[in-house]
C-alpha cells in the first residue's frame, strides 16, 4: 500500500479508468496490454536491480525470473545496470 492507502491494483485500475475515459467515445489504440505491463515492469526491474546492488543473478532470483529473461527485459527497457554495494 502507498501513503494514500492504495494497493497497486487500485492504482492501476485508476490509471486504466483514466485511459479509457480519455479514449471515449471510442477505445484506446491497440496495444494497451503491453503498454501497461511495460509501465509496471520497467520500474520494478530498476528498483529491484538497485536494491540488489546491480547483481543480475540476485535480481532474477528476487523477481522469480530466469537470468536470461531478466537480461532480455533489461535490454528491452534500456535499463542501465550499475554495480554497487548495497546500503547496510
Amino acid at each position: 500500500r502507498d501513503e494514500g492507502g492504495n494497493d497497486i491494483a487500485t492504482t492501476i485500475e485508476r490509471h486504466l479508468a483514466k485511459i479509457l475515459h480519455d479514449s471515449e467515445p471510442g477505445l484506446p489504440p491497440a496495444g494497451l496490454y503491453p503498454e501497461i505491463i511495460d509501465q509496471v515492469e520497467a520500474p520494478l526491474i530498476r528498483m529491484v536491480l538497485n536494491a540488489c546492488g546491480g547483481n543480475q543473478i540476485k535480481t532474477a532470483e528476487v523477481l522469480g525470473l530466469n537470468r536470461n529473461t531478466l537480461r532480455k527485459k533489461i535490454r528491452a527497457h534500456d535499463i542501465q545496470v550499475i554495480r554497487h554495494s548495497k546500503p547496510r
